[in-house]
């Protein structure tokens, strides 16, 4: 989607690129430009990461390590100069400005990468009052028509969707700086999945079911909302009319296919693996997987049902999915395995990196 850039007190001039891993506390030292003299904005970014939920970036899943350029959007609102305050919000701002994340992307201030608008970006060089704020959302989306201020973007199960915290910057404090690992004066932007990822496998749980079932056609998320609505700086919404969701059929370490062919996806029953021990996990490490889905975030005592249909067995639109206590969350990926038995469908889940969620199992 083509984006426009425009706003009045900034200059489109050449583009310079600076590159923040290495930045210190030096970087705070800088002297700064007199009063109006321009100084470009750079930023350096992050994937998000806490002590619950480390964020990723994505293709179509997003991680760390990912090499860029990741191609994201910033928003930005500025002090008055008169009275020092901001815009309530961001109702204001006409057009979003089209950035691109450069380098491998971490998940550590200390390893942040640069981001680069494509028309530079200057702070204010006034008297007083010269900070600005600036919000950042991936993927790269102009506003919605007519409601400045607000993203629309589609939930269709192959695309990350993040969000940056909104922060303060200025000449004096610029944007990009990195003193130390948790300082207060770091000013690094922290890109957060505002979607779960949910993984799919399969395997036979005794020698007859592949049998049984046959070849996996398909397997589709029950009433998913398709579109992710973000009115900045930090409310996020899921709306639109519920429609059942396919899985991605891709791997989503990577992107690579998962091959249906013609008849389905077929899986097995793997003989060698022993009844003693931990029999579910040993199965679970050689399971067939299937794709798939990110979808908006399920808060505990919400429900997810999915629809499958297998070669032999038809298709079944009741299975529902047990989901953890808390729900299935926002920058959290789960896998969930479909146990194929001769007799019954179940599913459980369980929780794998971004970060771990729970595993769910499932009896087919």
């Amino acid at each position: 989607m083509k984006t426009f850039v425009r706003q009045a007190v900034l200059s489109a001039m050449g583009l310079s690129a600076m590159a923040l891993a290495g930045c210190s506390k030096a970087s705070l030292d800088t002297p700064v430009a007199p009063v109006g003299e321009r100084v470009e904005i750079t930023l350096g970014a992050e994937v998000a990461s806490t002590a619950k939920v480390k964020a990723g970036l994505s293709r179509g899943v997003v991680d760390k390590g990912s090499a860029g350029p990741l191609f994201v959007s910033f928003a930005r609102i500025d002090q008055d100069e008169t009275t020092g305050k901001y815009p309530a919000d961001y109702s204001d701002v006409d057009s979003a400005f089209v950035a691109s994340w450069k380098g491998t992307l971490a998940s550590a201030d200390g390893s942040a990468t640069a981001i680069k608008f494509y028309d530079p970006k200057f702070y204010l060089s006034r008297a007083s009052n010269n900070s600005t704020k600036l919000v950042g959302w991936y993927p790269q989306t102009a506003f919605k028509s007519g409601s400045n201020g607000v993203i629309e973007i589609a939930v269709n199960g192959s695309n990350d969707i993040m969000l940056t915290e909104e922060l303060e910057g200025s000449k004096d404090k610029r944007f990009g700086t990195y003193v130390s690992d948790g300082d207060a004066g770091n000013r690094i932007f922290h890109f957060s999945h505002q979607l779960t990822q949910l993984r799919f496998f399969a395997y036979g749980v005794d020698a007859a079911a592949p049998g049984v079932w046959g070849k996996i056609k398909s397997i589709k998320l029950k009433e998913q909302l398709p579109t992710c609505e973000i009115t900045l700086p930090a409310t996020v919404a899921f709306t639109g009319t519920a429609a059942h969701l396919a899985l991605v059929k891709k791997k989503a370490s990577g992107d690579a296919n998962i091959d249906y062919g013609t008849d389905g996806l077929e899986f097995s029953f793997d003989s060698s693996v022993a009844a003693d021990g931990d029999e579910q996990a040993n199965r679970e490490k050689s399971a067939t997987e299937c794709g798939y889905a990110m979808v908006a975030p399920i808060a505990t005592g919400g429900k997810l049902t999915l629809i499958i249909e297998t070669e032999k067995g038809g298709e079944r639109d009741d299975i529902a999915v047990s989901l953890p206590a808390d729900g299935f969350k926002a920058g959290y990926a789960y896998n969930i395995y479909l146990r194929f038995s001769a007799i019954t469908i179940e599913p459980k889940a369980a929780i794998s990196k971004w970060q771990t969620g729970g595993n769910v199992n499932i009896e087919m």
